[in-house]
Order: C-alpha cells, then sequence, then structure tokens
C-alpha cells in the first residue's frame, strides 16, 4: 500500500478544501448585495446614441428571460420583437420555435444590421416618432427592457393596443426590489436597475404595484407575471420585493381607460 492509498487526515479545525470553496462562494454571494447596495456608484459610461451603445454592448448571451418568455409563446403565428436590439432573443426563439414567422424592430441601425445577419427580418423604427405604427397582423409581441429607455412609454403602449395581438409580453426592471429599496433608505443613492453603461438609459421606473395599475389605465389584462432573477431563492415565491426585473405577460382590455 502507498503513501496515496491512505491520505492524511485533516488537520482538527481545518475545513477541507470543497468546504472551503462552498464558504468562499457563499460569503461572495452575500459581499455583491452590500457592494451593489453602499458601495456601487452609478454607472456613468457614456454613450453618444444607441448605435454607438450596441457597438459597446458585450458578447450577447441567452438570458434567463428569453428562455422563460420563449416557454410561453405558443409554437406558430407571427411574433414582432419591438426593441429587439442584436436579435440574440428572436435567435432563441428560432431555435425552439422554427415554425412562428419573427420581426425585430429598434431604434438602432447597428442592432438591426445584426439581426438581419442572423437571417431574421427587422427594421430600424423610432417608437417615439409621431405618426409611427406597428405591422396590423400580429399574434404575440414581446417588448424586453424597452419601456423604460423611453420618457413617454405610453405612447407605445397605446399603439400596442391597437394591435390587438392575443399576447403582450413585457420584461421591464423592478424599482420595488429589496435592495433598491436599502440602497435609497441606508445609502441614499440612486438605484441602479439593471442599467448597462449610463445611469440615464432608463428613463421611467415601476414597482410592481405601479406596473399593475399603469397596464390597466393603459387597457391591458396582466394573465400572470414572474420574476426573472434576484434575492436567492426569495425572487421565485415573492417576486414584487425579491426580483430585480419582471416579466408581465397581457392581454388587451376592450377599451383604453385614459
Amino acid at each position: 500500500m502507498t503513501h496515496c492509498d491512505n491520505p492524511p487526515p485533516t488537520p482538527p479545525g481545518r475545513p477541507r478544501a470543497p468546504l472551503r470553496r462552498a464558504l468562499l462562494a457563499a460569503l461572495h454571494k452575500l459581499c455583491r448585495p452590500f457592494r451593489r447596495i453602499f458601495l456601487d456608484q452609478m454607472p456613468l459610461q457614456e454613450f453618444a446614441d444607441y448605435n454607438h451603445y450596441w457597438e459597446q454592448r458585450a458578447t450577447p448571451f441567452v438570458h434567463p428571460r428569453y428562455a422563460r418568455v420563449a416557454r410561453e409563446i405558443p409554437p406558430t403565428g407571427r411574433l414582432l420583437d419591438i426593441g429587439c436590439g442584436d436579435g440574440t432573443f428572436l435567435e432563441h426563439v428560432r431555435s425552439v420555435s422554427p415554425d412562428l414567422d419573427l420581426m425585430g424592430i429598434d431604434v438602432s441601425e447597428v442592432a438591426i444590421a445584426r439581426l438581419r445577419e442572423k437571417g431574421i427580418h427587422g427594421e430600424v423604427c423610432d417608437l417615439t416618432a409621431p405618426g409611427f405604427t406597428l405591422p396590423t397582423e400580429v399574434d404575440y409581441v414581446v417588448v424586453m427592457e424597452m419601456l423604460e429607455h423611453i420618457a413617454e412609454p405610453e405612447r407605445v403602449m397605446r399603439v400596442l393596443h391597437t394591435l390587438d395581438a392575443t399576447r403582450y409580453y413585457i420584461t421591464i426592471p423592478n424599482l420595488g426590489h429589496i435592495e433598491h429599496r436599502l440602497r435609497l433608505m441606508f445609502a441614499g443613492k440612486m438605484p441602479v436597475t439593471a442599467i448597462v453603461h449610463h445611469i440615464k438609459e432608463h428613463l421611467r421606473f415601476w414597482t410592481v404595484a405601479d406596473f399593475k395599475h399603469w397596464s390597466d389605465v393603459m387597457g391591458f389584462r396582466i394573465v400572470n407575471y414572474y420574476g426573472q432573477n434576484g434575492t436567492l431563492f426569495l425572487w421565485r415565491l415573492w417576486p414584487s420585493l425579491f426580483a430585480m426585473q419582471m416579466i408581465y405577460e397581457l392581454e388587451t382590455k376592450p377599451t383604453i381607460n385614459g
């Protein structure tokens, strides 16, 4: 029998390597919220416009929200992605539901060029321009992390309502996340709501309660909503408080209230 067959016992009081790694990982998870709440400053990496914004974006990856929304969309029909960016979400949808007819629109020429490189139809459109219209024959509409970037999302919601699609899938940051509340209360700092480069990216903000009221006034009924990610496992149980970002599934009501 060699020496390696019987490794020396771990000295008393000294945790084994896997346990140490687990403890360090747990400590790191606990430190990240503390850093975001108390230490991190607001991001101020300038960008000239949304073409420049997309030129600076890192290599795209499939966000968990992409997979979740893709699972909810029926496998056939026409899907319009508003604010589609570089098309990473639509490319993922195509991989799981190849029979869907896909289209994306975005204000950025750079983003739409990347979408078209993926073989998906896209158009450069400014949703805030006067007289803006959308294709009329659409079954499903996705508006993913876009409404918070514009000053008057009410105008977009009114246009969406005219489509009378079967389902609308809207994702936005959750201003009510526990870290945002604590950051404002104890650190006296503006919440940083899933911002990539600069604090100026986000112009409008909603808690879950706010979005329920706002979408109702805009003529939509929330069918379901889910958290995207957040604090430990709690974001699945109590998304309004512990989810950093939200997914809302909506349908139109007969008329717009105001």
